[in-house]
């Protein structure tokens, strides 16, 4: 087993590392849905209206996801001028990850936000 393991390791070692960068880049999101989250509740304690809540939500807090998103996926992107094809491959991987991570959090954040709060309740 330690053998198999051994070989398979060597084989695969790109995608442990981007499995290991995308779970940190997951977690990454999870704070920043927190953050969000607390600030949408603040606004929406203030005007009352879900829709408007995301809307400045996103204006305060999604201006600093989405800068620190581009710097973030620009540091890997990088990557593509590297002369290993590997090293190419992981850059690009991650920093399209990375990417998707960023419009996830502002697709799919916002539109459970809106959803759970139609009835005016905090959840």
């Amino acid at each position: 087993f330690e053998r198999a393991f051994g070989e398979w390791n060597v084989k695969n070692r790109w995608w442990i590392i981007f499995a290991t960068i995308l779970i940190l880049a997951v977690a990454a999101s999870g704070v920043r849905f927190l953050t969000i989250n607390n600030d949408f509740r603040r606004y929406f304690d203030q005007c009352g209206d879900a829709r408007e809540a995301v809307r400045l939500t996103l204006m305060t807090s999604g201006r600093a996801m989405f800068f620190t998103t581009v710097i973030l996926g620009a540091g890997f992107f990088i990557l593509l001028f590297a002369e290993l094809s590997s090293t190419v491959n992981f850059g690009i991987i991650t920093g399209f990850t990375i990417c998707m991570v960023l419009l996830a959090d502002f697709l799919l954040a916002p539109a459970m936000m809106v959803l759970l709060t139609k009835n005016k309740t905090m959840f």
